[in-house]
């Protein structure tokens, strides 16, 4: 399947409606493709202004963004047209200052049984390689405080942990090295400028692997914070992992929901991890199983 089937898994873009989350210049589903809608933290003209200081972006490419999502909730800007078939985020919860809240929004505008289709990075393969994983601990907190944007702890730790990783090739093959984009003393002055000018600093709040993903919903779903099963779990293709979730019916039972939930995790551990549990190893492992898998190759060859 390619990346685009497996985002627009059980949807049917001719046939329902959605809204796409953060879309920038490459939306999943067109507006030639179907009833959809665009929604973002900025409005167009302040994505564009902020795309352009990128200098990455094809600022001609970004898509119109018909709601802005910041102090109204998601069920109140979208009042003219929910419910919705299905929702699709990609590479936008990493982002989320609270992740609980934001996934409760997004069950409020789906229809039960609807979809909500998520692009989620790999740290191991990201510039986030080095960074902690997030805890049960740290979404939490972020509920309750109803976080509108990331912490200064975030911001720091985003800052002072991103990582350019460049290829290198030495007497034990490919290897690679990574270099720090800031200095402590940088990232500590944009978190200090973050605090003194209350300005939102877009970071990664939340930091995942695949098993790590599951196993926050899993957490999650034993607390009941959690409003969705895992329809299709998709393993990582280079840098991401894709996630079909289902809007669970809220009215069944609740014991009898927490089941249902819990067994679909479980499903999609079994089809990820095998047996050896090789997913949770952290950057550093990897690294030191590929520095293995080249020495066994010199003395083979």
């Amino acid at each position: 399947m390619t990346r685009t089937e497996k985002l627009l898994y059980k949807i049917n873009p001719d046939l329902q409606k959605g809204l796409e989350i953060g879309p920038l210049n490459r939306p999943i589903v067109t507006k030639s493709m179907g009833e959809i809608w665009y929604v973002d933290h900025a409005t167009t003209e302040e994505i564009i202004g902020k795309c352009e200081s990128w200098g990455t972006i094809d600022v001609s490419e970004i898509v119109h963004v018909d709601y802005v999502w910041g102090e109204n909730n998601l069920k109140e800007l979208t009042s003219e047209n929910y419910p919705f078939d299905y929702l699709i985020a990609s590479h936008v919860i990493e982002h989320v200052p609270d992740l609980i809240g934001w996934f409760k929004e997004a069950r409020s505008v789906l229809k039960t049984g609807g979809i909500l289709s998520l692009a989620i990075p790999d740290k191991r393969f990201t510039f986030d390689c080095l960074r902690n994983l997030t805890k049960p601990a740290d979404l939490i907190e972020a509920f309750f405080l109803k976080s509108k944007r990331p912490s200064l702890k975030q911001i720091f730790d985003y800052k002072s942990g991103f990582v350019h990783r460049q290829k290198d090739y030495n007497n034990l093959g490919f290897t690679e090295k990574l270099i720090y984009e800031h200095s402590l003393t940088e990232a500590f002055e944009i978190t200090r400028k973050a605090f003194d000018t209350n300005q939102y600093e877009d970071v990664h709040c939340w930091v995942f692997t695949e098993l790590s993903f599951l196993e926050l919903l899993e957490s999650l779903i034993n607390l009941d914070l959690f409003d969705f099963k895992i329809k299709q779990f998709f393993k990582r293709t280079e840098i991401e992992f894709i996630v079909s979730l289902e809007a669970m019916d809220l009215n069944i039972d609740k014991s009898e929901r927490i089941k249902i939930q819990l067994e679909s995790i479980s499903k999609a551990k079994k089809d990820i991890v095998g047996i050896f549990r090789i997913l949770s190893l952290d950057y550093a492992s990897w690294r030191t199983l590929g520095i293995i898998r080249n020495i066994k190759k010199k003395i083979l060859s």
